[in-house]
């Protein structure tokens, strides 16, 4: 095995690892506005394609060896499609985990408008939008004291 293989074996990885090194970074530090429930799936979806990425570059660097010490073809043909089964399965889990983080994200209550207790969604009524400038005055439109 030469050190150009190895080389381009890391190398190769190395965006997408800074990437998800990134997004785990972005997550923690946004964790206050994502919600504890999304940022535990976006935890774990990340930790799951780090982890993903790191086992596919240990399997670059093994498998000439693999393939150098199993004399039968079959047999390194089985373990080949065995890591890649268990490397797309844990590809799948973690985006997965980050699809699931984004759609259980709440979403942030408007400003000046605090949410009922234990809701997710501001209170009824309520809108971002003001009231057009010529438009009657609907005093249900808008809650008291806005």
């Amino acid at each position: 095995m030469s050190a150009g293989y190895l080389l381009s074996a890391v190398v190769s990885h190395l965006p997408l690892l800074a990437v998800l090194v990134a997004g785990l970074v972005v997550v923690s530090v946004r964790r206050a506005h994502l919600g504890p429930r999304s940022v535990m799936f976006a935890r774990l979806g990340l930790g799951l394609l780090l982890a993903s990425q790191l086992l596919n570059m240990v399997w670059l660097a093994v498998f000439p060896h693999v393939v150098e010490s199993m004399a039968a073809r079959s047999s390194y043909t089985m373990v080949s499609a065995s890591v890649g089964i268990v490397l797309s399965l844990l590809l799948a889990a973690g985006v997965g985990l980050l699809v699931t983080a984004v759609v259980t994200r709440a979403p942030a209550s408007a400003p000046g408008v605090p949410a009922a207790p234990g809701a997710a969604f501001p209170a009824p009524g309520y809108s971002a939008y003001p009231a057009p400038y010529n438009a009657p005055h609907d005093p249900t439109a808008y809650p008291p004291g806005t």
